[in-house]
């Protein structure tokens, strides 16, 4: 579960980063505060699509490894409880 906010605190540091950089950047190129305006709403709509991205990623791989774990728990069970029928078992004989 740790990873879960690991992955999520990276992903927002990077888009956060990418965005101020991309606003500096805009801010120091030589063109009408018009334009400028324009530019920053597209890459704001950008980071949010590609924040929006990453989160489907981050989801979809969660759920795979939240899958997986349950079928190892599953698999677990299953053993044990074959284990401890063949312990009953040999307790009776």
């Amino acid at each position: 579960m740790q990873n879960k906010g690991a992955w999520r605190k990276f992903f927002s540091g990077t888009l956060i980063g990418a965005t101020i950089g991309a606003i500096i950047a805009l801010l120091f190129a030589p063109k009408s505060g018009k334009e400028i305006r324009k530019i920053i709403k597209q890459k704001a709509r950008e980071a949010q699509k590609k924040a929006k991205e990453l989160g489907k990623e981050a989801t979809t791989k969660f759920e795979g490894l939240k899958n997986e774990a349950h079928n190892k728990v599953g698999d677990l069970k299953e053993k044990a409880e074959k284990a401890a029928k063949v312990f009953k078992d040999e307790k009776k004989k």
